[in-house]
């Protein structure tokens, strides 16, 4: 929080020009309540072009109304406040949850400084399963359809159908804020204005991906890597990314671990990284969701055997060195065996 503060100070001073995402975004809520296009460029407004969903226009409408230096402070502490809530929410030690956070603080900082959504990605996607651990399928569903019908990525959610326990109530869920989130701008605008938006949302997806192929600043992952040192634009990156999804979902195979809360946190982890190695839109400001899987995995990794102390316990660490980590609820406390 007192680096968001800091942000927001520094970049209030120096003006509009060093918060321009966020008046691109500030531009979503204007330019959908005004009936007009939303992913075309507005120079006499801001740089860049909006590439998020018409539905953002509600989610940025509190800050949109204030004025910009305002409003750009108070996302920024918003966006701090979900990253470390949904942190918080998972059934783990303090001292854990709070090494996870000071392992993000780095990319963090990037991503605050630039006022990027992607905070709110990473913090959505632990959120949900944050939120199936504690039987709260709506609540997990609806963070879920908020990333997904914000900037995709959120759809990564639904990896974790495997561990909810009330399917039917979760997919009951899914249905029903996925049907308000296409709908909801319906109240304020014409269908037809809607739809075209959303046509010309997946063409400005296309587009974006075609782009970001060779672009410096972007398309920094796994897929760009291979991409830039071929220097070919013929293939397609599901020649990468299909078979990295099979590898991934072989871990869905191994049934007899689903009951480990260790094993759930470790597909967490291996998802958020999944997010920043297979995009092409892959970015410095976006490694805030790869830095954190990457501190989830640390955490719940197990130490190696030389760390264990004279009774075979780690001496520094509340885990097994060998066996996966296992946790058990005393009323309001989560304590290891």
């Amino acid at each position: 929080m007192l680096c968001t503060v800091w942000i927001c100070i520094t970049q209030s001073l120096a003006g509009p020009q060093n918060y321009n995402n966020f008046l691109v975004f500030r531009g979503v809520f204007d330019h959908l309540f005004s009936s007009l296009p939303l992913y075309e460029p507005y120079p006499l407004e801001y740089g860049d072009i909006n590439h998020y969903g018409p539905i953002f226009a509600f989610i940025i409408a509190p800050f949109a109304v204030l004025p910009p230096w305002l409003g750009m402070s108070l996302w920024c502490m918003s966006l701090s406040l979900l990253l470390y809530w949904t942190v918080r929410q998972l059934p783990m030690p303090v001292v854990l949850t709070s090494l996870v956070l000071w392992l993000t603080l780095n990319d963090f900082y990037g991503a605050c400084f630039k006022q990027q959504f992607n905070i709110a990605v990473a913090a959505l996607v632990v959120g949900a399963l944050a939120m199936i651990e504690k039987r709260r399928e709506g609540w997990a569903a609806l963070f879920i359809v908020i990333g997904t019908f914000v900037k995709i990525y959120g759809i990564v959610g639904l990896a974790f159908f495997f561990f909810v326990r009330r399917k039917g109530r979760f997919i009951g869920y899914m249905a029903l804020w996925s049907a308000m989130a296409l709908l909801l701008p319906l109240l304020f605008v014409s269908p037809e204005y809607l739809w075209s938006q959303y046509a010309a949302w997946a063409a400005d997806i296309v587009q974006k991906n075609g782009e970001n192929m060779f672009c410096a600043y972007t398309n920094i992952s796994l897929v760009g890597c291979v991409r830039k040192i071929s220097g070919s634009p013929a293939y397609s990156d599901l020649l990468i990314i299909v078979p990295a999804m099979v590898l991934f979902l072989l871990s869905y195979l191994r049934t007899g671990q689903y009951k480990h809360f260790s094993y759930r946190l470790t597909m967490l982890a291996s998802l958020l990284l999944f997010i920043v190695l297979f995009s092409s839109g892959s970015e410095h400001s976006g490694y805030v969701i790869a830095a954190l899987g990457m501190g989830i995995w640390w955490v719940n990794f197990p130490p190696p055997p030389h760390a264990a102390g004279s009774n075979g316990r780690c001496s520094y660490w509340p885990c097994s060195p060998v066996s996966p980590i296992t946790y058990s609820r005393l009323s309001s406390t989560v304590a290891y065996s």
